[in-house]
């Protein structure tokens, strides 16, 4: 009897961990053809350009209110997904006065910063290829999307929305004390057999925060100095 009850225990261990382990090989699946999709299976460096509008999220704003967007009339950004890094500079117009901006990311960055690099299409994938990736269905106005999800850090939970095309439609987290953080990337276009976004779309709480338009993209490109 001891021994039968000893089979059976083993046994609904083993069933209670097949769940665990049959999403995990989905998800690793999963990201492979995506990877795959996106011509991102051997991509190191991206770097990009274009222009757009922007906007200071900054404390002093109304939660309430619309941020005002003004032109940029320059964007540069690249990305190094072996060393978790990022750099952009930008040119925006305000008051008719030119105003430049550079933002540097690092692995040493807070979250309120690093969160931008996740965020990124290929950041994101780079991330769940290399943590535990949960998965999920969700159906979004009509629209089916496969969610992955994972943990940076062990604690900021980074999702992610994969469209029936196997391409990354939009990337989600929290930041500043739950304020909910989105990247919606729209009209992949080929760049020498990279698939990139055309239109990104940033927000804070559904708030625009930057609205480009890409029209130049370099896969594994030598990285600026930054000088």
């Amino acid at each position: 009897m001891v021994k039968k009850n000893l089979a059976v225990l083993g046994l609904v261990i083993v069933l209670a961990a097949l769940p665990a382990t049959s999403q995990a090989q989905d998800a690793k699946t999963l990201l492979s053809t995506v990877a795959k999709a996106m011509g991102a299976e051997n991509l190191k460096t991206i770097q990009y350009s274009g222009s757009g509008s922007n906007a200071d999220a900054g404390p002093n704003r109304n939660p309430t209110e619309p941020w005002p967007l003004v032109h940029v009339k320059s964007y540069k950004r690249e990305i190094d997904l072996n060393a978790t890094s990022s750099r952009v500079d930008l040119v925006r117009v305000q008051n008719n006065a030119d105003q430049r901006q550079t933002q540097t990311i690092t692995p040493n960055s807070p979250w309120d910063t690093q969160y931008d690099f996740w965020l990124t299409p290929y950041g994101f994938l780079n991330g769940a290829m290399t943590h535990d990736a949960t998965l999920k269905q969700e159906t979004v106005f009509g629209e089916k999307f496969t969610v992955v999800s994972f943990l940076v850090q062990e604690k900021y939970k980074v999702s992610g929305y994969v469209d029936e095309k196997n391409q990354i439609e939009k990337v989600e987290t929290r930041i500043n004390n739950d304020v909910l953080a989105e990247h919606v990337y729209r009209d992949y276009q080929d760049f020498g057999g990279l698939k990139f976004p055309t239109t990104i779309i940033q927000k804070q709480n559904g708030m625009n925060t930057l609205i480009l338009i890409v029209d130049n993209v370099k896969a594994n490109a030598p990285q600026s100095s930054g000088d």
